[in-house]
């Protein structure tokens, strides 16, 4: 879970092979302004899943992000597409064959 400015917003971040996911959730029936910061590796930049409303971390390195009553946005950290990113995922080394 991320602190962020705004009680009404939740804000989580997965960490998942060595990338990166940020969720915000707007549980207000008001617009708010939020700012977090996301504190993983390449947190400079958060690109939207799905509707392109990217954010670039401002001078103080915290992203500052204005959502509607009861929006949600999903954010790649780093850029749209990090798979070359990801660590190897090797079954075996889980007991898994």
């Amino acid at each position: 879970m991320l602190r962020t400015s705004a009680m009404p917003v939740l804000a989580l971040r997965y960490d998942w092979r060595e990338t990166s996911l940020v969720t915000l959730h707007n549980f207000s029936n008001r617009t708010q302004k939020v700012t977090f910061t996301v504190g993983c590796q390449r947190d400079g930049v958060l690109v939207e899943t799905f509707d392109g409303h990217h954010s670039r971390a401002q001078n103080d390195g915290a992203h500052h992000i204005t959502l509607e009553p009861y929006a949600w946005r999903w954010y790649r950290v780093g850029a749209a597409d990090n798979t070359l990113d990801r660590s190897d995922l090797s079954l075996a080394r889980h007991g898994i064959q």
